[in-house]
């Protein structure tokens, strides 16, 4: 792949955009009908859209962590957050635990949905992002990891702890990413995410077009009308208008 960067606007606005579209794959009312679109199922091992957007974030995010350290420590928050921040990790671990005994074997949902085996990086924002995944997994699987001792009431628990913590390190990590200089491993791991992102959206524009007014609400989800900037790229070919008729 090129070195040379795809996009011209600021690299917290990929990893913003990453994020929110990655959400936007796990929510069940698309989950489904995205991965009918995105996965490939015919490949050994199988091919799954989200794991791999998953798997570019981290990397762009590793770089980055190399140039600045981490994004956060446990220095950098308030007592409140600390406590948060601790019980974010026991009940992950916990929910984790619990869907290992409840999936045994299904290495794809473990790892995909519930980030079973996902320790890199280490920074606060990524061991955060994993932790709302696994929130949502938890919450979608719900009757499974009942059969383990899990409750309800551990997954609200971590979803107040989450939110104690919701926009502290993210913050910090997309100031940072603005801060960052393009080497060549950062700007190829951003292309990479880059072309996700548009893989991504592309489905969803197909999956639902605009002339459906029913579709806005999903159209908003995947960005489709803010993500990527209008002045994205000056590199891209602006298409001349159409030559006017002749004169009668």
């Amino acid at each position: 792949m090129s070195d040379k960067r795809k996009f011209s606007f600021p690299l917290s606005t990929l990893l913003h955009a990453s994020d929110r579209l990655n959400d936007a794959l796990a929510d069940l009312e698309y989950a489904s009908v995205m991965a009918t679109r995105l996965d490939d199922s015919t490949t050994t091992p199988p091919v799954i859209f989200r794991t791999l957007l998953e798997t570019a974030l981290a990397a762009v995010r590793s770089q980055i962590e190399k140039q600045g350290g981490k994004t956060g420590d446990a220095g950098s928050l308030t007592t409140e957050q600390a406590a948060a921040f601790a019980e974010v990790e026991r009940l992950t671990s916990a929910a984790r635990r619990s869907a290992r005994q409840a999936f045994p074997g299904d290495d794809v949902k473990l790892r995909s949905e519930f980030q079973v085996g996902i320790n890199e990086p280490q920074d606060q924002g990524s061991i955060i992002v994993r932790a709302g995944k696994t929130h949502s997994a938890a919450i979608k699987y719900a009757t499974d990891l009942k059969k383990q001792g899990w409750l309800p009431a551990d997954a609200t628990a971590l979803q107040t702890a989450l939110a104690t913590l919701s926009g502290v390190v993210l913050d910090q990590d997309e100031a940072l990413a603005d801060r960052v200089q393009f080497t060549a491993e950062l700007t190829r791991a951003a292309n990479t995410l880059y072309k996700l992102c548009q893989a991504c959206q592309n489905a969803a524009r197909l999956q639902y077009p605009e002339t459906q007014p029913s579709t806005l609400a999903a159209r908003a989800r995947f960005l489709l009308d803010t993500f990527p900037p209008r002045d994205r790229n000056p590199s891209e070919p602006t298409l001349p208008p159409p030559p006017a008729p002749p004169a009668p």
